[in-house]
């Protein structure tokens, strides 16, 4: 079979920065990175994101992603977690034998980075496989980033 579906998950509630997945972040909405990195892989056969919230929807296809379903709201409030909505979305597409969870929030995260987890995963022949980077000692810096809500915008300050 070997089809591949690629999985963004965006819901919209964030109690820290609300609607965070769809904040401007480097002239772009920040999901629109990972739709995009996807995209350019070019090694999914169906690139979708799974979400409750309309705006979210909309601004995803506009990027080329698919929406097929609305996520259940139930698995889009903080208490509830991506394994639970990554098993519902490969619920939906049984025919897909490789699910690559693509969160919206590693915005810097490359194409190649992508394609060099999934030959590793193939060249492994593993049940699963997962990519960290390192971070330097102090990662302090993340926490200076400041958001203009009347732009709908997040920079790196």
């Amino acid at each position: 079979m070997n089809k591949t579906l690629g999985l963004i998950v965006a819901r919209g509630g964030s109690k820290r920065i609300p609607y965070k997945n769809i904040k401007r972040f480097c002239g772009k909405p920040l999901t629109a990175w990972t739709i995009i990195a996807a995209k350019e892989c070019k090694r999914f056969d169906k690139i979708i994101v799974s979400t409750e919230d309309p705006e979210i929807a909309k601004i995803a296809c506009s990027f080329g992603a698919e929406v097929p379903f609305m996520r259940p709201k139930i698995l889009a409030s903080d208490k509830s977690n991506v394994f639970d909505t990554t098993v519902h979305a490969i619920r939906q597409f049984p025919d897909f034998d490789t699910v690559v969870l693509l969160q919206p929030t590693s915005p810097l995260r490359t194409v190649k980075n992508i394609c060099d987890c999934l030959n590793l995963h193939r060249s492994l022949n593993s049940g699963s496989t997962a990519s960290f980077k390192v971070v330097a000692p102090s990662i302090d810096w993340l926490y200076f980033c400041s958001i203009n809500k009347s732009e709908n915008n997040m920079q790196v300050s």
